[in-house]
């Protein structure tokens, strides 16, 4: 069963996510399958590089896996991609708009930022592979505005549908479309079958 930490609060997803994985280090102890981190409100959310990621409370999708990461640090860079694609997918079939992905990482619509990937490796700076990968992922939900500075650069699926969204939808569905898409890559995580029994 993937585990799944929420937060009213916190400083990062991503943060806490490695966080965790530090910890796990230092114990002397292994992850062996998808630990899921999100939150109400983000009070450092981070974007790419030193991006700021707005994260005003109960409006947005704030949400990162940890994952054993199967792959070398050269497969990072696809599996951004692959992501990406995937997060597209995710919100058409939820909401019917179908955003597109603009390199690196950031979902677009309407020529305005719906959504951002971050994805960071863990541990193994001697290695070839790093130990764990944490797949941050954040999407405008519910924002019926945005700060001044923001309001030229973004947009939320609720300005776009006027609709409103439960994130809960999200989290499960992302977490079963990225475990299922990479199960193979995976050894030792869950079969397909109990994938599709994941509740949060």
């Amino acid at each position: 069963m993937i585990t799944h930490y929420h937060f009213n609060e916190i400083d990062s997803t991503n943060t806490q996510a490695k966080v965790f994985a530090n910890n796990a280090f230092s114990n002397k102890t292994s992850i062996n399958t998808g630990v899921v981190f999100t939150a109400e409100t983000q009070t450092k959310g981070r974007g790419r590089g030193t991006h700021h990621w707005y994260s005003s409370p109960r409006d947005g999708l704030y949400y990162s896996l940890l994952i054993p990461a199967p792959m070398g640090y050269d497969k990072l860079q696809t599996l951004t991609q692959k992501i990406g694609k995937l997060t597209i997918n995710v919100i058409h079939d939820i909401s019917g708009i179908l955003p597109t992905l603009e390199w690196p990482n950031d979902i677009i619509m309407n020529d305005k930022k719906l959504g951002g990937i971050l994805i960071e490796s863990v541990g193994g700076s001697n290695q070839n592979a790093p130990r764990y990968v944490i797949i941050g992922i954040g999407i405008n939900l519910n924002h019926t505005q945005f700060p001044d500075d923001l309001t030229v650069t973004s947009i939320s699926i609720r300005q776009i549908t006027q609709s409103r969204y439960n994130s809960g939808t999200f989290i499960t569905t992302l977490t079963k479309e990225i475990m299922t898409c990479l199960f193979e890559a995976y050894e030792g995580l869950l079969p397909p079958k109990k994938i599709q029994q994941i509740i949060f």
